[in-house]
C-alpha cells in the first residue's frame, strides 16, 4: 500500500483533516502527542526495514528532555508565584524607607494600599507596585 506523505502522516498521527487543522493552528506538540507519535511510528513501520536503534534511542532522548523541560516549567512557574506572593507579603517592611523607582522618582514610604488584591507602596500621594521599586535606602536621620 502506497500513501502519499500527508496521508502517511495522516495515519501515522492518528489525525483526519479536521483535528490536522487544528495541529497545524497549534504549531506545538506536547509530550502526550510525541509519545502518541512515536508508538503510532513504530507500529507501522515497515518490519523489513525496522527502524534502526539510534534513531530511537534519539527520539527516546527527546522525549525524555521534553519532559524535563516540561516539569522544570512548572516547577518554575510555582517559584515565580512564591515569589510575587512572598513580595506582597513584605509591603509593610518598606515603610519608612525610601526608595527610588525605574523612572528615577524617589520618596518615602508613607504606607501601603491595596487594590483589587494588588498591593501598593504609597510614596507620597502616588502608588507605587514593588516592581518598579528598583533601590531601598534606609531614612536619613
Amino acid at each position: 500500500m502506497i500513501i502519499g506523505s500527508t496521508g502517511y502522516y495522516n495515519q501515522l498521527s492518528g489525525i483526519g483533516e479536521d483535528s490536522l487543522e487544528s495541529t497545524k493552528a497549534k504549531k506545538e506538540m506536547g509530550k502526550d502527542e510525541f509519545l502518541s507519535l512515536l508508538v503510532t511510528q513504530l507500529k507501522y513501520q515497515d518490519p523489513l526495514n525496522p527502524m534502526q536503534s539510534q534513531e530511537f534511542s534519539a527520539q527516546l532522548a527527546q522525549f525524555s528532555s521534553l519532559e524535563q523541560l516540561t516539569n522544570m516549567n512548572s516547577t518554575l512557574s510555582g517559584i515565580q508565584g512564591s515569589i510575587t506572593d512572598n513580595k506582597q507579603d513584605n509591603l509593610l517592611d518598606y515603610i519608612g524607607k525610601n526608595v527610588k523607582m525605574s523612572d528615577d522618582k524617589t520618596g518615602e514610604v508613607t504606607g501601603v494600599t491595596y487594590k483589587n488584591g494588588v498591593g501598593y507602596l504609597m510614596v507620597g500621594e502616588n502608588r507605587v507596585l514593588p516592581d518598579n521599586v528598583v533601590e531601598i535606602t534606609l531614612k536619613q536621620s
